[in-house]
């Protein structure tokens, strides 16, 4: 009876070892195409990083802005700096150099000028897509009242890839401080002098829309929490509110005279402006839609912009050449900041810890660091 069970014993056996075997290397080769090719990039169905975050865990909050920021260097740009951006990854930042038909790149490292963009006209303001693919360029030259485009630049390449001109009027335009939708699917220029805000499909450079508004739009911001997009238009003392989904008109706000920019609060609760001619901001209640504030930030304040984690409101007060800075809680002022001649706008880098800010009058952009 044994001798008749001897085989069918062996061949189970053997079966089982085979099985195991391959169950082995079937692990081993799950494994290894699980790492990164020889170049850094994830293998072929591999998850991305982003992904492989443990349990889950959201991203690191920002970092805790400081009340009183301080002045850690200066870079020399070229001629007549304006519009700032950041690389999504921040090391890279470009500054529109307005008097000199070109971008200057700086890198963030070594905060020094490693390389310009050639442009045909003179750029403003700049706008950089999400995913950091395109950058765009306003430009308009005052000389002549001419070169009404938007530039599109690969900052892969840092060549110029595109001119949109559908929607400008050749000689009456003057696209001024755009800005790219949180999703990256539309551009929003506001056209100066021409009283509207053009909308664009950034995958295409399509013009989609061309909405109607009052004298003078200035500056774009977005509170994708309400789903609103935000104009301040300069000559009507308003800030325009507009339905993100299908730039629906959705109120007007009245604020101080002469708006030239808007920034809104990283929870979408409020938004500050920087009101030219009055030297003040005026804080918005996005919920009621209502002005609940005003607050004084230095002379002719030309562009505000709100630190990544809400605390503080950041003004360039062109005027007394200072950076002020106000508790977007409290509303008071908690520091006014030298910060060279003719301050213009300020970029915060995107890990909130340093702030660009670009000195027309100087050539110069002046590095802040914003935490600690």
């Amino acid at each position: 009876m044994g001798r008749h069970f001897r085989p069918v014993i062996v061949a189970v056996l053997a079966t089982v070892l085979v099985m195991a075997v391959a169950g082995v290397a079937g692990v081993a080769l799950v494994r290894r195409s699980d790492r990164p090719d020889r170049a850094g990039r994830p293998a072929p169905g591999a998850a991305p990083a982003a992904a492989a975050a443990p349990h889950g865990e959201p991203p690191a909050p920002p970092p805790v802005s400081s009340a009183q920021p301080r002045v850690v260097g200066t870079v020399r740009v070229g001629a007549g700096p304006q519009g700032i951006v950041f690389t999504p990854d921040g090391s890279r930042a470009y500054v529109a150099d307005s008097d000199g038909k070109r971008l200057s790149i700086i890198d963030t490292a070594r905060r020094r000028v490693v390389g310009t963009v050639p442009l045909r006209d003179d750029p403003q303001y700049l706008a950089m897509r999400p995913d950091g693919r395109r950058l765009y360029a306003a430009t308009h030259d005052y000389r002549t009242h001419r070169g009404n485009a938007i530039a599109v630049v690969d900052p892969a390449t840092n060549k110029v890839v595109g001119r949109i001109t559908a929607g400008l009027d050749p000689a009456r335009s003057s696209p001024y401080a755009l800005a790219v939708s949180p999703d990256g699917r539309r551009l929003y220029v506001p056209d100066h002098d021409v009283e509207k805000v053009l909308v664009y499909d950034t995958a295409t450079n399509a013009l989609l829309s061309a909405v109607p508004v009052a004298p003078t739009p200035h500056w774009i911001a977005f509170a994708p929490q309400r789903s609103l997009t935000l104009i301040a238009d300069h000559d009507s003392g308003t800030v325009i509110l507009l339905r993100s989904t299908d730039n629906a008109h959705v109120a007007d706000v009245r604020v101080g005279r002469s708006p030239h920019s808007v920034a809104v609060t990283p929870d979408g609760r409020r938004a500050f402006t920087a009101n030219f001619d009055v030297s003040t901001s005026s804080v918005i209640d996005l919920a009621t839609r209502r002005t609940i504030g005003t607050v004084p930030v230095g002379r002719n304040p030309r562009c505000v912009t709100i630190a990544p984690d809400g605390r503080h409101a950041y003004f360039a007060a062109e005027g007394g050449n200072v950076l002020t800075v106000v508790d977007t809680r409290t509303l008071r002022v908690t520091a006014t900041v030298k910060a060279g001649r003719g301050p213009w706008v300020l970029a915060v880098s995107p890990d909130g810890r340093t702030g660009y800010l670009s000195n027309r009058a100087a050539n110069t952009v002046t590095l802040l660091a914003l935490t600690g």
